[in-house]
């Protein structure tokens, strides 16, 4: 099995969650990949932190990523992600739409989504979740 580790998964990971750390040990990193999405994010966070976090962090996450596959948003992914949005505004579901690119990845690409945030993304059809942070 694959699995698309998000953003609070490898934030968790950085933080030294040995439940996390234990998985993706266990699984190994040619099962794993990391959405352009996530990456996005966790840039953006780690940028706007503090001097001292922000370097470290940005090294940390550099050098994972060059251990870990990307996975692009491309078109099928996009589509996926529009029809999931369109779903979920119909049943007053809404999610950020970065969460919604990051599913719509998981799904196009037969994944399954690695989050802490079960509740967040189990209204989303045909998405697979596991939580590894307990």
């Amino acid at each position: 099995m694959n699995y698309l580790l998000d953003t609070n998964i490898i934030s968790y990971y950085f933080r030294g969650n040995t439940n996390i750390q234990a998985k993706i040990l266990n699984i190994g990193l040619k099962n794993l990949f990391v959405s352009n999405i996530t990456y996005f994010e966790l840039v953006a966070g780690y940028t706007n932190s503090n001097s001292d976090y922000r370097d470290k962090s940005l090294k940390l996450l550099d050098e994972f990523m060059d251990l870990i596959q990307m996975v692009d948003l491309d078109r099928k992914s996009a589509k996926h992600s529009g029809q999931i949005k369109a779903l979920l505004v119909k049943s007053g579901n809404v999610i950020e739409d970065t969460d919604l690119l990051i599913a719509g990845t998981a799904v196009a690409n037969g994944l399954t989504l690695v989050t802490n945030n079960t509740k967040h993304f189990e209204r989303i059809p045909n998405l697979k979740i596991q939580d590894w942070s307990k």
